[in-house]
């Protein structure tokens, strides 16, 4: 049997999520119109290069079967690589938003809950109890179904930063107001400060009547003199 040439593209094969990784495959496939099982097979081949990967697969790969060749990697793959149901449902048990919007977490949930039987009110139980506190209060009395409750949490989200920034101005503010209420008080406590002895502006005369000030305490070395002054340069 031929193998059709079709381009496909792919990324390299996913190790920790095989799963997600054929699903993205077989959506390939389908837009191609890729139908044989050999031309599959050899694209996934193709995409497989970690040497740890190889391995798994070495002895399909060397000696593939006749038919049903696709299948047959696939099942390997995933059942090696895959997570089985355990991990997955302690995973869900386990999670938490991080940074991701609360929509983004949900559709997180729903991949890890795939094909375990998770009920939607258990799938909402532990969405609720994976976001803040502040949040999960508010989003678990609203009664309409899951994917609107998680558009509800993205609008918290968003409007989050703007509560914060006000609550920051209004913390500043507050600062600020205690600061000048106690330089406020520190002012009020303080004594009036008195010199010991008040300035005394000398006077324009000497104790001689004849003499002006300047002449008396500078002599002749005076730049001033007030008339009348009877000071004699001689």
């Amino acid at each position: 049997m031929s193998v059709a040439a079709v381009a496909i593209k792919l990324p390299e094969f996913w190790e920790e999520d095989p799963e997600t990784w054929f699903i993205e495959a077989e959506s390939q496939f389908t837009l191609a119109n890729v139908v044989l099982d050999a031309t599959k097979y050899h694209h996934i081949v193709k995409h497989i290069t970690s040497k740890s990967t190889i391995n798994v697969v070495w002895d399909i790969i060397s000696n593939p079967p006749a038919q049903n060749k696709y299948e047959a990697i696939k099942q390997r793959l995933t059942s090696v690589f895959g997570s089985t149901l355990q991990t997955r449902v302690e995973r869900l048990f386990s999670s938490q938003i991080g940074e991701m919007k609360p929509s983004q977490y949900l559709f997180h949930l729903k991949r890890l809950s795939f094909n375990t039987g998770l009920t939607d009110d258990a799938l909402k139980t532990i969405f609720l109890k994976g976001l803040p506190s502040h949040m999960s209060s508010v989003l678990a009395i609203i009664n309409q179904p899951l994917s609107e409750i998680a558009q509800y949490g993205d609008v918290m989200i968003k409007n989050e930063p703007v509560v914060n920034e006000v609550s920051q101005r209004d913390e500043k503010y507050e600062q600020l107001q205690q600061q000048i209420e106690h330089l406020t008080a520190a002012v009020k406590n303080l004594k009036p400060y008195h010199k010991n002895k008040p300035f005394v502006r000398p006077s324009n005369r000497s104790s001689s009547s004849d003499i002006c000030w300047y002449h008396s305490e500078y002599g002749k070395n005076a730049r001033k003199c007030n008339r009348p002054c009877r000071f004699s340069k001689n």
